[in-house]
């Protein structure tokens, strides 16, 4: 039996990854249905239906990050959408990619972000808006100056 390694919570999305999910169910079911659909009535039009359904939830899944653990050895523990558990070496963490606006219908909006380059893997996708315990300990495990992450009275 392994002993757990003792873990710090770096970042913690909310509740708000259930209304994700909640969505990219019926996207993940709906793509699978038409996927079986079009093998078993040989229609491969059915394919070109199911991956823009199921397609961007798989990708998104596997890269928003919901909740993210330092383990005591240094690598980062990462839990996504879809429940996928990635473990990832700190060295390989590229340099991430900030946004503090996105552009809407009626002009730009406040939603901070980062984008987290992965060697050979997908990248991590963080809303900066979400529960970050330890500001300094969250800057320095994907290298964001403390002074670019959103203040606590942002939310």
């Amino acid at each position: 039996m392994t002993v757990p390694l003792s873990r710090l919570l770096l970042y913690r999305y909310g509740p708000i990854a259930w209304v994700w999910r909640a969505l990219m169910i019926p996207a993940l079911a709906a793509g699978a249905y038409c996927a079986v659909l079009a093998t078993i009535q040989l229609e491969p039009i059915l394919v070109v239906v199911a991956a823009p359904l199921a397609l961007p939830a798989l990708y998104l899944g596997r890269v928003v990050a919901v909740r993210i653990e330092r383990l005591e050895d240094g690598d980062l523990l990462v839990r996504t959408l879809l429940f996928q558990r990635r473990r990832l070496a700190r060295s390989d963490l590229g340099a991430p990619r900030l946004r503090q606006f996105a552009q809407g219908d009626v002009g730009q909006f406040y939603a901070p972000r980062a984008w987290i380059p992965v060697r050979d893997r997908l990248p991590i996708y963080l809303d900066l808006l979400a529960h970050i315990p330890d500001r300094s300990a969250f800057g320095n495990a994907f290298r964001i100056d403390k002074a670019r992450l959103p203040s606590r009275d942002a939310r």
